[in-house]
């Protein structure tokens, strides 16, 4: 098998329709198959998911979570949790993984991507482009316009990780409990050398409601920094970390005495490994040593930052494809 798609979806049936035609729709010469793995959806999904399993029943395979303690879940854990299951099933090489709500993008944008890999064994993993829309019409196309080195990708740049097809071999170094779209990115890039592919392969859906636009910017510092903990405890890109985490860092320091109770559930959970970065913030204001540590590390996690800035400028003065 060449190449697994997992598709990962809740509570998308006005879109999921289209998200599988993208899928199945691809130009590829080569066996791949479709895994959709659905998060417990409630409004219709799994019908819809069924119905293309029975269809096509030698391309596409399909599981279903159950949802327990809803409060406690942090989301990011939740999705990880639905990759890894999906990750268990992976038959392919290769892997490339999208919401219920996004779509590949071009015919050829899997056998562009996998052509590239096939012929280019030293890399770990190729991206393409990707356009925005929204609901009124509005597209927006995001790009990098070449392949930096990893730490300066890792410090500076985001792609979504839709727009990734990655060595399946890249799983075998997967974060403890992130593995969801950063935390997976990360992944990729410290398996090995990426790419980018000169065309817009990914469509990403702009919604008024999700996830992230609902969660307030303590919530989502909280997040990445239990990323960082993560990352941290997994080894590997130890400066362009601190410079990727520069600002969560910044905005918890700025916003210590918010982190209340409505917060527990990421204090518990960080609570539970090693190196608990969280913990620096929540022990702040108990000393001025303490005060003045958390300040040094946030000021070299900036002073890596214009590193890495600096770095950028000069890849893309003497870069040459």
């Amino acid at each position: 098998m060449v190449l697994s798609i997992i598709l990962v979806s809740y509570n998308e049936v006005s879109y999921i329709r289209e998200a599988i035609e993208s899928c199945i729709n691809q130009k590829i010469d080569t066996d791949f198959e479709v895994i959709i793995g659905d998060d417990g959806s409630t409004d219709g999904s799994i019908d819809v998911i069924k119905e293309y399993a029975n269809n096509y029943p030698d391309l596409i395979k399909y599981y279903v979570m159950k949802r327990e303690n809803e409060g406690e879940i942090i989301p990011s854990v939740r999705v990880s949790n639905l990759l890894k299951r999906g990750f268990s099933f992976a038959r392919g090489d290769y892997i490339l993984l999208m919401s219920a709500d996004d779509l590949v993008l071009g015919e050829n944008r899997v056998k562009n991507q996998i052509d590239f890999l096939n012929s280019h064994m030293n890399y770990s993993a190729c991206y393409t482009d990707y356009q925005k829309f929204w609901k009124n019409g509005e597209k927006k196309v995001y790009t990098i316009k070449k392949s930096y080195s990893r730490g300066v990708f890792w410090a500076l740049h985001y792609v979504h990780l839709s727009c990734f097809i990655f060595r399946k071999e890249v799983l075998s170094g997967l974060l403890d409990v992130f593995c969801d779209d950063t935390g997976l990115i990360f992944s990729i890039i410290k398996n090995g050398k990426i790419a980018h592919i000169n065309s817009v392969g990914f469509g990403y859906r702009q919604r008024e409601k999700s996830i992230m636009a609902d969660s307030d910017k303590i919530e989502l510092a909280l997040c990445e920094m239990l990323l960082y903990q993560d990352i941290l405890n997994s080894g590997g890109l130890f400066l362009s970390s601190m410079a990727h985490f520069a600002r969560p860092m910044l905005i918890l320091r700025k916003n210590y005495k918010r982190i209340n109770n409505k917060y527990n559930k990421y204090v518990k959970y960080a609570n539970k490994k090693n190196n608990n970065v969280i913990q620096l913030f929540l022990g702040i204001n108990s000393s001025l040593k303490k005060r003045l540590y958390v300040d040094f590390v946030i000021i070299i996690a900036y002073l890596l930052k214009i590193i890495y800035i600096f770095k950028n400028v000069l890849e893309l003065l003497f870069y040459k494809k």
